[in-house]
């Protein structure tokens, strides 16, 4: 309760270590904290990064083998985070690209 919040910290080390022009990271969490993790995202976009999802909850789904979820809160779905750094048109980050499905 009385611990200064992570997040904040974490979004500006993304953004640091996503500062070469063509870097980009992928972030795979089950959600817990749906508010929490939109905060995270906007925190992130507010530092000028990209975030888009490749795969959707469906996909997603599908490539976790029956009971090899180990994680004790494994009940929320899978997310898959794309992050690129220096986002916006002109810098080469921005997320044309189409969505990976089957």
């Amino acid at each position: 309760f009385f611990e200064p919040d992570p997040l904040e910290p974490l979004a500006e080390t993304v953004r640091l270590a996503l500062a070469a022009r063509c870097s980009f990271a992928l972030c795979c969490f089950r959600v817990r904290d749906r508010r929490r993790e939109a905060h995270f995202r906007a925190l992130c976009e507010a530092r000028g990064l990209a975030i888009s999802e490749p795969l959707s909850e469906a996909r997603l789904a599908t490539m976790l083998p029956p009971g090899s979820a180990t994680d004790v809160e494994a009940t929320g779905p899978l997310r898959l985070w794309r992050i690129r750094g220096q986002a916006g048109p002109g810098t080469g980050t921005d997320d044309n690209s189409p969505r990976v499905e089957e």
